[in-house]
Formats: C-alpha cells, sequence, structure tokens
C-alpha cells in the first residue's frame, strides 16, 4: 500500500506507514453462475497510518477528484432511464452471483497514530461472513433456484468488532467499544408484487458497551478540531512561505494577500470582464464538445487534451456538453438508421454545424439539483408501498463515563423502511428503560416511571410523509416524540466529575 493511498481515497491528512494484505481469493464459477457458490476471502489486513499536519493534493488528484464527481454525475443524471428499463441478461448474471455469494473476511487490524496528541485510534475485526441460506435459514452452499427463484437469502455474521483509542503508554488496548457480536437476516425479493417488501434485513445485536476516559474524550474533541482546522487551510497551504514573519514579512504580507484573493475568487470574477479570457472559453467549449463526440463514436481521442479541458472548465458546463454530444451522436445516429442516404442530408448534420451548444433548461435545472443532493430519480413503485425495511434489536446498550456513572438503555428496537413510490423515509427508535447509575456514590441517579410496563421513550422521524388514503404529501419532515416519566436524584459528587470530565484543555 502506497504512502498517500489513504490521502488520496479519503481526503484526510494520513500518511500510510505500514499497510499489507496476507490473503485475497477469488472464485468465481463462470460456467456455472447458478450451480456453484461465488467466493471471496479477505485475510490479514493491516493498515498503520500516521496523521500529517496537511493534506496537499497535485492538479492530477483534483483532476481525478473532478472526473470522479462528474462520472457521479452522470450517473445520478441517467437513473431514470435505467429505472424504466426492464431486467437485462447482465442484471441476472449478476443476481445469480449475488445469491450464491459467499464472503469471508478475518483479521482486520487498522491503527491510526498521531504523534502530536501522543495517542493512537485503532480498529480492529475478527471476522465478517456473508454466506447463503434456504428459505428457513440454514446455511447451504448452493441455493436451489427451482424452489425460490425470485427470492434471495442470505446471513451475516460479525465477530469481535471492537474501537479502541490508546496512549503512547498503553500496552494493551483501551477499549471505547467493546468487542461486539453482530447476526443478521438478510432476504431480497427481486420481483416483489405490489405490497411485497424488495428488501428486507433483521438485525440482533447482543450487548454494547461503551467507554471512555478523560484523556480518549480529549483525544476525540482535539483530533476533530485539528481535522477541521486542517481541511480549511488545506486550500489555503499552497504558496505559503517556509520562512517566519520576521524572517521574511514582505513574503507573508503577499501570502495574506493572496488568500483573500482566492477566499473571493477575485481572479475568477475578473475573468468574466476579460475579452482573452471569453474567447479562449468559448473555444474550450466547442472543442471539447467535438472531442467528447468523437470519443463517443469511437475514434481515437487523445486522452491527455480531454483531461486540459475537463480541468479548464467548471463542472456544470462539462456535464452541458457532454449531454449536448450526446444529443448530437444520438440524432446522428437515428438519421442514419431512417434514411437510405444516411447522415448525408439529414437534420442531424445541419445541427452539428449549427453551433448551438446549449442545453434545455430542463436538463439545467437537473444538473443543478444533483450537484445541490436533491434525488431526481423516479420511482416505479406504486404509492403507498413500504419496499425496504431495516429492523434492528438491542438488548442493552451501556455507557460508562470513567469512574463516574454509567447509562443503560434496555431493550432498544430501531426500524428504518423506505417508500420509494412516496419518496418517504421514515426511522423510529424506541427504549423500554433507561437507568443512569452513579459509580461513586453507588446509587441509581435517574430511573425511569412505567407504570404500564411499555416503552419509556420513543421518537419517529419521516422524511415526506403521506396521508394513508390518498399518498398525498403532508410536510417536508414531521417529528413525533414520546416519552413517560423519569426521576432524577441530584448528585453533587457526580456532577463536580462530570464537569471536570469534560472540562477542555486551553492552549
Amino acid at each position: 500500500m502506497t504512502e498517500n493511498a489513504l490521502k488520496t481515497a479519503l481526503n484526510l491528512p494520513l500518511a500510510v506507514r505500514n499497510g499489507h494484505l496476507q490473503t485475497l481469493e477469488l472464485a468465481i464459477p463462470w460456467k456455472n453462475l447458478g450451480g456453484e457458490p461465488t467466493i471471496m476471502k479477505l485475510d490479514g489486513l493491516k493498515v498503520e497510518a500516521i496523521v500529517t499536519d496537511s493534506v496537499e493534493h497535485s492538479a492530477e488528484d483534483e483532476l481525478r477528484s473532478k472526473q470522479k464527481l462528474l462520472d457521479y454525475i452522470e450517473t445520478k443524471l441517467d437513473a431514470e432511464a435505467v429505472v424504466e428499463t426492464t431486467s437485462s441478461n447482465s442484471e441476472a448474471y449478476t443476481n445469480k452471483v449475488l445469491k450464491n455469494l459467499q464472503v469471508e473476511i478475518q483479521n482486520i487490524e487498522i491503527k491510526i497514530i498521531d504523534t502530536q496528541l501522543g495517542s493512537s485510534i485503532g480498529l480492529y475485526l475478527g471476522s465478517l461472513t456473508l454466506k447463503t441460506a434456504d428459505t428457513e435459514w440454514r446455511e447451504v452452499g448452493v441455493m436451489d433456484h427451482m424452489a425460490e427463484e425470485a427470492r434471495m437469502f442470505k446471513i451475516a455474521k460479525l465477530e469481535n468488532l471492537g474501537l479502541f483509542i490508546n496512549s503512547d503508554t498503553d500496552t494493551e488496548p483501551q477499549y471505547i467499544l467493546e468487542p461486539l457480536t453482530v447476526l443478521a437476516h438478510l432476504q431480497h425479493n427481486l420481483r416483489p408484487d405490489d405490497n411485497e417488501l424488495r428488501g428486507d434485513a433483521s438485525i440482533n445485536l447482543q450487548s454494547i458497551g461503551l467507554r471512555l476516559t478523560s484523556s480518549q474524550f480529549r483525544f476525540i474533541t482535539s483530533s476533530i478540531e485539528k481535522l477541521e482546522r486542517i481541511r480549511r487551510n488545506a486550500k489555503f497551504r499552497k504558496g505559503r512561505p517556509t520562512l517566519s514573519t520576521k524572517e521574511d514579512p514582505k513574503a507573508w504580507w503577499r501570502y495574506a494577500g493572496n488568500t483573500v484573493i482566492q477566499m473571493y475568487n477575485i481572479k475568477e470574477k475578473a475573468k468574466l470582464f476579460n475579452r482573452k479570457y471569453i474567447a479562449e472559453y468559448c473555444q474550450n467549449r466547442k472543442t471539447y464538445r467535438e472531442v467528447f463526440k468523437q470519443k463517443l463514436q469511437g475514434t481515437r481521442t487523445s486522452q491527455s487534451e480531454i483531461d486540459a479541458l475537463e480541468s479548464a472548465l467548471d463542472i456544470p458546463t462539462v456535464i452541458e456538453l457532454r449531454q449536448k454530444a450526446r444529443s448530437l451522436v444520438k440524432k446522428q445516429t437515428s438519421a442514419q438508421q431512417s434514411s437510405w442516404f444516411g447522415g448525408w442530408f439529414g437534420a442531424a448534420a445541419q445541427d452539428d454545424q449549427s453551433g448551438n451548444l446549449e442545453i434545455d433548461e430542463n436538463d439545467r435545472s437537473r444538473i443543478s439539483s444533483i450537484l445541490d443532493g436533491v434525488d431526481l430519480t423516479k420511482s416505479k413503485d406504486p404509492p403507498g408501498v413500504t419496499r425496504y425495511q431495516l429492523q434492528v434489536s438491542l438488548p442493552l446498550l451501556k455507557i460508562q463515563l470513567g469512574d463516574i456513572l454509567t447509562l443503560s438503555l434496555e431493550e432498544a428496537f430501531f426500524t428504518f423502511r423506505t417508500t420509494p413510490g412516496c419518496k418517504s423515509e421514515m426511522l423510529q427508535v424506541k427504549f423500554n428503560r433507561l437507568l443512569v447509575d452513579s459509580i461513586l456514590t453507588k446509587s441509581p441517579i435517574v430511573t425511569t416511571n412505567t407504570a404500564d410496563g411499555g416503552e419509556f421513550f420513543s421518537f419517529t422521524f419521516t422524511t415526506n410523509p403521506f396521508t394513508k388514503d390518498t399518498y398525498e404529501k403532508i410536510a417536508d419532515r414531521s417529528l413525533v416524540v414520546k416519552s413517560s416519566g423519569i426521576e432524577v436524584k441530584y448528585d453533587d459528587d457526580a456532577a463536580r466529575a462530570l464537569s471536570s470530565f469534560f472540562m477542555l484543555e486551553i492552549e
């Protein structure tokens, strides 16, 4: 693993000091996908990284990041067409592979060291398995397609997942998330009826234990503050003087001025009134459309020329020109197929020479909406029908703050449902009991008061809630909170200890 692998992939100030993978196996029975299992095994992944002081990207890294964003936006733009198409041969092969897919991941260790703060954070995973099951949730090597062709059943099991934060003096892992085990039953319906679920997942958690000491809390807050500072200053590190302000004050004044110019995009705004820049911008638009059209038609093009143009043009312009190029290629192809003379006298050739580089206002608004994170995918599911459901049960969640107190949430239930036809999502959380006990005085601080033995607390958060009869949208979001009474006993010793626990160091 290269030193800059995490820095490039995650955009985080991390440098890999040591990273290796012991075993990676992938067995795909291409001749019998439906009759034999597809097996993936991964064992012994260990990564050790250190926190650096900055995130510095080269021009090539910025271009690759921009191109990934362009591909993502185009995927979202094409989502409507993908939703409306029927199952293809590739989709059938994919379903065959997924039905008999078996995954085994073992011995994952990831450790991030911050030498400046004198601590490290790490994650350990004992194993993660994904096995095929039959309709009775018994593990099988290959699913019987004749018995259940439209459904797939999977059993996922995660063992010994732990998270720790150690200081330089600790010899054993100081867990903030004690190793836990998770068992999940996953069901996917390939061809659901009008009122059937497409995806259903049930996750059973064992008791979760969280422990946090004062030093670990300070490390977390300091790390968050450090990452935010690095992220905020990353765009201004280019050109930062290496000498001190006393040694080279003029360089620092130039750096301050350039930073202000960069922060408010003064140079970019001034270019809009420059005739040379306008002419160059228009020429880049024409050139990029032609080059990308040639690429779509299979003509050999220069990738370096495409990279240079995509680096010079902004993302909305590139997307606009790509869509226009695709439209022209589609028109030319249609004209050649519908006319004996092909494109000699067709409208596509005339449109190609018209110089019109604009796309319609609807496509432009779609691009802007995707950049703003708005989902424009049209669903073919009927309104009001829940298609995906996730249920999680947790017997006990116990949080311990140092040697001060413990907070216990008993019998917790989480439910998440999606209704694609109404673009609605619902999250419901329930707790049956809450206890807060003081370790110092060994006495309860908070207890619940549920006379009927029902749930103590619940809340339901819904996006795009709708009426049950007409499926009309009621609001953008809704939140319903229900809670029974609690009894609180003031503990002076615990209050003073908590105040010291959460007190941050002031530099």
